[in-house]
């Protein structure tokens, strides 16, 4: 096994984040029972939306996109906003080797209705809808899609902030030949 040329990442933040998740200083990555990596992780806020997404390392061959709830995904793709929506996927699909739509979800949030707010009044929608409509846009992209719990507290937001940071790690160095076989 080759031993990795870098050991400082920076990880991009898009900057129009309103609450982000939360990143470690230092990442120790196992790629073996008895080998790991370690990684000074440096946080750049930029403007990530030529990308489509809103987490990158920089020159890593993955982008997340990261949705709140399965009502933000219904309002983007069963209201009028749906071709705005769509057109985002198709840019994060573009951008990238890995595309990743990471939903923030859990099963307790999960209603089959669902009011949303639609400008000065609300509207019922259907989260299954919501649901067969996002499955089909992330297949017919090729974007993968990851449901994790929500994050909304500090603790939650900087486990999730650890798993996505992971993701970014292990794609990178899978694509610099460090695959376990």
């Amino acid at each position: 096994m080759r031993k990795p040329t870098f050991r400082k990442l920076t990880l991009l933040q898009d900057k129009q984040e309103k609450v982000p998740l939360l990143f470690p200083a230092n990442l120790t990555f196992r790629l073996a029972a008895n080998c790991s990596l370690s990684f000074e992780v440096v946080m750049r806020k930029a403007n990530l939306r030529p990308w489509g997404g809103d987490y990158m390392l920089l020159d890593g061959p993955t982008v997340v996109e990261r949705k709140g709830s399965v009502n933000e995904v219904a309002t983007n793709l069963l209201t009028a906003d749906r071709a705005r929506q769509l057109a985002s996927f198709d840019t994060l699909a573009a951008n990238c080797k890995y595309p990743v739509l990471l939903m923030e979800n859990s099963p307790t949030e999960f209603r089959p209705k669902m009011r949303v707010q639609r400008g000065p009044r609300r509207v019922i929608l259907d989260a299954r809808e919501a649901w067969d409509a996002l499955l089909l846009a992330m297949r017919t992209r090729g974007i993968q899609l990851l449901v994790l719990g929500p994050a909304r507290t500090p603790v939650q937001r900087r486990n999730l902030g650890d798993r996505v940071l992971r993701l970014l790690v292990a794609d990178l160095l899978f694509e610099n030949g460090y695959a376990q076989k």
